[in-house]
């Protein structure tokens, strides 16, 4: 009957024959058709019904006579949990579902797989997955769908679609390493699945850091590729493979590999773009390694290939920029180019971080002031503490699943491991601070006060405490506001490149020892933080600790050969007088005229800082 009422069109109608079916006791005898009803039902509200017409279950509804109630079988009560809003609704009646189905799938199935009865469980409880994983991935609610998928490996062995969905949903919960293990088995079933290749290498060089696992992945995809004949597919490989050696070649030490693994990244990037001319990732990766190694006109015209295909590409944006900005010549220019990538993306961080620094060369202090407290004002939108889930709703949609089934706390990913966050100041028009939050400012200024100082463990002192419920205990984990925005601050503050800043500003007080103890504070955090190598070869310079300087700046150099303020400050640490072993005429001239030449192609920011990489969804 609800098979009829579905196919006449009237959705409502066949919604309220499921759940009025759904509501009768469950026995041993209808145990398969309660799944099967439960099932269809699920998909029925994932398919055909919206969230803006969908309808709560009416429990008044439910009033029957004395004389009905003796005819009709036993019910559920109406007092019991009841869903608040489609996908709640849609995930509970898959869970029922899934909970009746992996009860009746044979756990220890034979090696003859042409049992009807062994392929229809395993079938339909694999069809609940795939509809638990659309109402899921829908919510955002990635860690529950992976918990849900990981009880299906019990009966999936060799299954690979059901062990290709748990590695999608740990990736999608950051569970990179988990599902960096998980797709390995997916290799092991199909070993010549290529896009599980290229996610495989995509995860190791972009999350984990496993570059060597990454490259190795990335020959056997091209050797697959190469042996099925598939020029796409092929390009693709040689992309990650040139990827995984730009990555070898920014963290290798040694010159002559450094110079070997940079030729190879070349030349992979360059058979990419042969196999497929049109992919405007492969353009942009060899653009970047191209302006790395300084050949700016190559790079240019890669550049200008890769925004054809793609105009749209922030980070190709970026990088045309800085190519105009090479030696300070054409300023203009890449000012031009970053208001119109703004055009389009008004609220870009990238571009209105250039953008702020290409003014303050190109015009004065107070034009890069004006987009840096418009820069103010985007992370003020879009991650204002009065807002705790505004951020959240834009990125992945509503997160309305309010049923105690769906409750996890690792549901929702923290604001802070997906963004780097950047603390709020005042501007002279209006503040950018809620007018709430104006009586908590002493535990702000506390607490900048105890960070600026160097009193990183001490600040938790000066965080206003957590206002906690004793009468609920769903509200003991409300953060307040004042919390929350001296949390971000703080967050912000003992980032690496703040801690360098404030470094910068000790040494500018002559507090050089202060200075030198966060110089080298940074660079244990981050080795490749060439800014601090030099600040610090610099400062060490100036107090006469000559030897100790050249250390510092020749591993400055092993991170950025091409860097003119590392040749510069070279030169004059070999001409100082107090070097243990002084540097011959020769040596000094050579470090000033490597300085001489790079600068007439030095960009506001080193190209090797560009994001490189692809993201395989």
């Amino acid at each position: 009957m609800f098979i009829l009422t579905q196919q006449s069109g009237n959705v409502s109608e066949t919604v309220a024959k499921f759940r009025n079916l759904l509501r009768y006791t469950e026995t041993p005898s209808t145990r398969t058709l309660r799944q099967w009803l439960s099932c269809k039902f699920a998909e029925l509200l994932l398919r055909g019904v919206c969230s803006s017409t969908y309808q709560k279950y009416d429990i008044t509804s439910e009033k029957t006579s004395t004389a009905q109630r003796q005819t009709l079988p036993f019910r559920y009560s109406a007092t019991r949990f009841v869903p608040d809003n489609l996908y709640s609704e849609a995930v509970l009646m898959l869970l029922i579902s899934e909970h009746i189905a992996s009860q009746e799938v044979i756990l220890n199935r034979p090696s003859e797989a042409s049992d009807a009865r062994i392929m229809q469980s395993f079938n339909n409880t694999s069809a609940v997955y795939d509809l638990m994983a659309i109402a899921l991935t829908r919510t955002g609610c990635y860690s529950f769908l992976s918990k849900t998928l990981e009880k299906s490996l019990k009966f999936s062995y060799g299954e690979f679609h059901i062990w290709y969905q748990f590695a999608l949903s740990l990736i999608s919960a950051r569970k990179y390493y988990r599902g960096y293990m998980v797709l390995r088995e997916c290799l092991r079933l199909k070993p010549t699945k290529l896009p599980i290749f290229f996610l495989t290498t995509s995860l190791c060089l972009g999350q984990l850091g496993l570059i060597e696992d990454g490259l190795e992945l990335a020959c056997q995809a091209v050797e697959i590729a190469t042996s099925q004949n598939d020029p796409i597919m092929c390009a693709r490989a040689h992309l990650m493979l040139g990827w995984g050696c730009s990555l070898l070649a920014r963290k290798c030490r040694i010159m002559d590999k450094k110079r070997q693994l940079q030729s190879q990244a070349i030349s992979e990037y360059k058979k990419s773009t042969q196999l497929d001319f049109d992919d405007y990732l492969a353009w942009y990766h060899l653009s970047v390694e191209l302006a790395t190694q300084r050949q700016l006109d190559e790079a240019l015209v890669a550049c200008q290939n890769s925004l054809r295909l793609m105009p749209t590409h922030t980070n190709t944006l970026c990088l045309l920029a800085l190519l105009h900005t090479a030696g300070g010549k054409r300023l203009d220019q890449a000012s031009k180019v970053l208001r119109v990538g703004l055009a389009d993306r008004p609220n870009d961080f990238r571009l209105l971080f250039l953008l702020a620094k290409v003014d303050t060369i190109r015009l004065n202090y107070k034009a890069g002031l004006l987009v840096y407290r418009r820069l103010l004002e985007v992370w003020r939108d879009m991650f204002a503490p009065e807002s705790n889930t505004g951020f959240m709703e834009r990125m992945n949609g509503s997160h309305d699943l309010s049923s105690a089934v769906m409750t996890t706390s690792d549901d929702i990913v923290p604001i802070n491991a997906i963004t780097t966050v950047v603390p709020t100041a005042e501007t002279d028009q209006e503040s950018s601070l809620p007018t709430g939050l104006c009586g908590n400012n002493n535990h702000l200024l506390n607490a900048l006060a105890n960070l600026s100082n160097g009193l990183i463990g001490q600040s938790n002192a000066s965080i206003s405490p957590v206002p906690r419920s004793p009468s609920r205990s769903s509200n003991a984990c409300t953060v307040s506001p004042p919390l929350q925005i001296q949390a971000k601050i703080y967050h912000g503050l003992v980032f690496y490149s703040t801690v360098y800043q404030r470094g910068c500003l000790a040494e500018k007080q002559g507090l050089l020892t202060k200075a030198r103890s966060i110089y080298e504070s940074v660079i244990a955090i981050d080795s490749t933080h060439l800014a601090a190598h030099l600040s610090l070869a610099d400062l060490l310079r100036q107090t006469n600790q000559a030897a100790l300087a050249e250390r510092v700046v020749r591993n400055a150099m092993d991170i950025d050969p091409t860097s003119c303020q590392v040749w510069h400050l070279l030169a004059e640490i070999l001409a100082l007088p107090s070097a243990s072993e002084p540097a011959s005429d020769t040596a000094v001239t050579k470090a000033l005229f490597n300085a001489m030449d790079l600068e007439q192609t030095e960009p506001l920011e080193p190209f090797y800082q560009l994001h490189i990489g692809i993201q395989c969804h």
